[in-house]
């Protein structure tokens, strides 16, 4: 069995995390979501490491993992919160005079409060 070189480990991962958290971002287009999929590719990574023949190849297999799990994620995360409807209400939008005065009317409101 390989052994585990965790300094060199470490040193990858601080040298490509902004490389990778940038990728991460253009999936995920969310910033704390993009921080999550790094540490989970990086985990994932790190238990790869003995098995992985040439370190170079660490990045590769990184950009591999962060889009397959955030392939796992978007497929749990829509199969439980999105559900088809057969009854879409109508909403209907009045006219813009009424927002005008829903405006006007909120900020008439508030004025007392501003001083």
């Amino acid at each position: 069995m390989a052994r585990r070189d965790t300094a060199e480990f470490a040193e990858f991962a601080a040298a490509r995390s902004r490389a990778l958290y940038r990728a991460a971002y253009l999936i995920v287009e969310d910033h704390a979501h993009a921080e999550d999929l790094v540490q989970e590719a990086l985990t994932k990574t790190y238990v790869a490491w003995p098995r992985l023949h040439d370190p170079r190849n660490a990045e590769a297999y990184a950009r591999k993992a962060m889009t397959t799990t955030a392939i796992t994620w978007w497929r749990r995360r829509s199969w439980h919160t999105e559900r088809p409807r057969g009854d879409v209400p109508d909403l209907s939008i009045g006219d813009h005079s009424d927002q005008v005065t829903d405006h006007d009317a909120m900020w008439s409101a508030l004025k007392p409060c501003a001083t």
